[in-house]
């Protein structure tokens, strides 16, 4: 869930986005408040052996979702720095609370000509980015901290601050339960700015159903020709349990009486 407060909020933004996949199809969800019913966005039955056709897309759907603290801008951090066009400034160390954490400055100036794979995939988020990031050794290396200056197609400048916030598990594990986000970008024609706050509530249950995974699980129709089939309410059981309770008591009362009739009068 996110919530936006700012001069211009950014517009189609959902607050709530549900991605899931079972054994028939995968689907996606949205809805754009807490009252407002479920919108089919995605809907696909063409699975191979019970996952998406295309499984790289599908695995960077996964690190996107609970690697979330480790991204700068939508990217991987540890992505950007094996790339050509990226610069280490300095590094740094910043004690904070009896801990240290680490500093890096650093740009990144992508090029067409050296590396065809960034271009493609950094012209949709920016040309060129300048900034730094705050990490934890102790979370990690999770992102604490992180303040960039970005340019865009169109002469579009932006610039981008966060603080992310970590929970860790029984194991030791650090996972991001809060992010507080400022975006600012500024174009020929205006600016706007935006805040957002992001929390994520992470579990893991081993006991829901694969019905759970399913588009009537959201209230939503199921496609013609898919059928599911239900568990057996728990109610059934108990009455069946009941009507054999039922059944055996009146014949345990039967062979009481009939034992009763039988047995032998003294003279």
């Amino acid at each position: 869930m996110s919530q936006e407060s700012g001069s211009q909020v950014a517009r189609g933004i959902p607050p709530a986005e549900v991605k899931a996949v079972n054994s028939r199809y995968a689907f996606v969800l949205r809805k754009q408040t807490p009252t407002s019913d479920w919108v089919l966005v995605t809907f696909d039955t063409d699975l191979r052996d019970d996952r998406p056709i295309n499984p790289r897309e599908r695995e960077k759907v996964v690190l996107d979702s609970f690697c979330v603290g480790l991204q700068v801008k939508g990217r991987l951090f540890s992505e950007i720095t094996q790339e050509s066009g990226f610069v280490l400034k300095a590094v740094n160390v910043m004690p904070s609370n009896g801990r240290d954490l680490v500093r890096i400055d650093f740009a990144h100036r992508h090029s067409r000509e050296t590396d065809k794979h960034s271009w493609e995939i950094n012209r949709q988020m920016w040309l060129s980015i300048d900034g730094w990031v705050v990490l934890d050794p102790e979370a990690c290396w999770g992102i604490r901290e992180c303040e960039v200056k970005t340019t865009h197609l169109g002469g579009v400048q932006g610039t981008t601050s966060f603080t992310n916030e970590y929970k860790q598990t029984e194991s030791g594990f650090p996972l991001m339960i809060r992010r507080v986000q400022h975006t600012r970008y500024a174009d020929p024609t205006g600016a706007r700015e935006t805040m957002t706050v992001s929390t994520y509530d992470w579990y893991v249950d081993d006991a829901v159903p694969e019905s759970e995974f399913t588009l009537s699980a959201f209230g939503l129709p199921e496609p013609p020709g898919i059928d599911w089939k239900r568990p057996t309410p728990w109610w059934l059981y108990a009455g069946v349990a009941g009507v054999v309770c039922l059944v055996l008591a009146f014949v345990l009362r039967w062979l009481a009486r009939c034992r009763a009739t039988q047995r032998p009068t003294s003279s």
